[in-house]
């Protein structure tokens, strides 16, 4: 009887320590989440740079970076206002 009243306290303390242990470890992770980013490489710095700009004109880093090297390419991925929508220009304009 004593036995298993240690066992059934030992497995009721590994449960515990394991939901301690995870949610320690999930408020960690959400508090490193939140720290700003501080790798100073100029790579890194430029490519976040340049995530941030496409997300604002709503493209892919990939499209915005092909654009920025070789213009005349840059366009496959994304369409230009008034090519190939069928419509004119001055109807995009107002």
């Amino acid at each position: 009887m004593k036995i298993g009243v240690l066992i059934l306290a030992g497995a009721c303390g590994v449960i515990v320590g394991i939901v301690i242990g995870y949610v320690a470890g999930t408020r960690v992770s959400q508090a490193f989440a939140r720290l700003p980013v501080t790798d100073r490489s100029p790579a890194a710095q430029a490519l976040r740079i340049v995530s941030q700009i496409a997300t604002e004109h709503g493209l892919t880093r990939d499209a915005l970076l092909k654009a920025m090297i070789d213009p005349q390419a840059g366009g496959e991925g994304t369409e230009r206002l008034g090519k190939g929508t069928g419509k004119d220009r001055r109807d995009l304009a107002r």
